[in-house]
């Protein structure tokens, strides 16, 4: 944003109170923008440094209800300056395959682009190596190959939702009614695991396929070989609220959204990690798919600013790579170097790389491009780049 577009904002917004008041607030504002440093686009997370020395300032002027609204009217719209969203979806930043819901249908997004409506759908999964969809809607589950072909469906009492293959592809599970239930990959023997599961999505434990996860009646995170019914691990703590489970690559740490805060278990120790977020509200997080790095959306501030917050599995080495107003959920590209951060808000999505070198990417239209506004992607697969 430049001083003139700040400027003219600030100006013309009326703010009810007196006209003191008022330009009491404007000094503050323009002191601490004008004190920056210009940086290059290339690089969003100096923008992200001025939008929090910005409002630190302001924090001065809320001393009084007109200095508070016109601090909380910045906070609302300073925030990083994204790229003008490009008009084609590919290539995607390291290739890769996208799975993506959007008003009732299933589509697929190639690494060039290109995209296509493979069913009708409320929610959808790849398995392992992308090889098959799991879709849902009302109370019929439905595997599918990427072309759209059905390769099994059942129907029960209940409606399904949050469908999640086994990493060896050969289960999958997902909540039906008030259960969490278990079929094999072929379709068959389908059983309930849980009738009293609280309701967050299952998540299976890395590796073999044979641990899944969730959060049963009393609130604990527990950990079972649904095959056999032996007991692998409990979190000592309760998360009655929790929203999200999130397992690390090499399965020793989850990560929960409970309510507005993330917890990140040890899964050896039983502890609460070091990296759980208490600075503020957390709305999404998820695991690089290598490295050990988590990347969560928290709250900047007062208003409704986002920002985008890599760290390590320690809690260690936070990166602020972005922040703007109502940011959705996130997901990682295959090769983990790339995150993509929805944006309903502006319509758009986000392609953030680590690599500050690299330029931040936006694709916009998505509600034109889908028929509605999509659900935050499946990024699966193969890296090409």
């Amino acid at each position: 944003m430049s001083d003139p577009s700040l400027r003219e904002r600030l100006e013309n917004t009326h703010v009810p109170a007196d006209r003191p008041a008022q330009r009491r607030g404007w000094a503050v504002a323009q002191g601490a923008f004008g004190e920056r440093t210009p940086r290059s686009r290339r690089r969003p997370i100096a923008a992200a440094g001025v939008t929090l020395a910005l409002v630190a300032a302001l924090t001065t002027v809320a001393l009084t209800p007109p200095g508070a609204a016109v601090a909380d009217w910045v906070q609302r719209v300073l925030g990083d300056s994204p790229p003008p969203p490009r008009t084609t979806l590919g290539p995607l930043p390291g290739g890769g395959r996208m799975l993506v819901t959007a008003s009732g249908r299933v589509w697929i997004v190639e690494p060039d682009g290109t995209r296509r409506s493979i069913a009708r759908g409320a929610g959808a999964t790849w398995s392992p190596r992308g090889l098959f969809v799991a879709s849902w809607r009302g109370t019929k589950l439905t595997a599918l190959a990427p072309d759209g072909r059905v390769a099994w469906s059942q129907d029960g009492l209940g409606v399904v939702t949050d469908a999640r293959w086994s990493p060896d592809g050969n289960r999958v599970a997902y909540r039906r009614g008030g259960a969490l239930w278990m079929v094999a990959g072929d379709g068959s023997g389908a059983r309930v695991i849980d009738g009293n599961a609280r309701p967050v999505p299952a998540a299976w434990l890395p590796g073999a396929g044979r641990a899944l996860s969730w959060v049963d009646a009393r609130g604990h995170v527990t950990v079972r070989e649904p095959d056999s019914g032996r007991l692998v691990w409990r979190s000592a703590r309760a998360v009655r609220s929790a929203r999200r489970l999130a397992w690390s690559v090499e399965g020793r740490r989850v990560a929960v959204i409970d309510g507005s805060r993330a917890r990140v278990f040890d899964r050896l120790t039983g502890r609460v990690s070091a990296a759980a977020w208490k600075d503020g509200r957390v709305s999404a997080a998820a695991w690089a798919p290598s490295g050990g790095r988590l990347a969560m959306i928290v709250q900047a501030g007062a208003g409704d600013l986002r920002s985008l917050v890599v760290l390590g599995a320690d809690g260690r080495g936070e990166r602020r790579l972005f922040t703007a107003s109502r940011l959705g959920a996130l997901v990682w590209s295959p090769a983990g170097r790339t995150l993509l951060v929805s944006w309903p808000h502006a319509d758009q999505w986000l392609f953030v790389p680590l690599d500050a070198r690299r330029r931040l990417s936006a694709v916009g239209g998505l509600t034109r491009r889908f028929g509605g506004q999509p659900t935050a992607p499946e990024w699966c697969c193969t890296a090409t780049r």
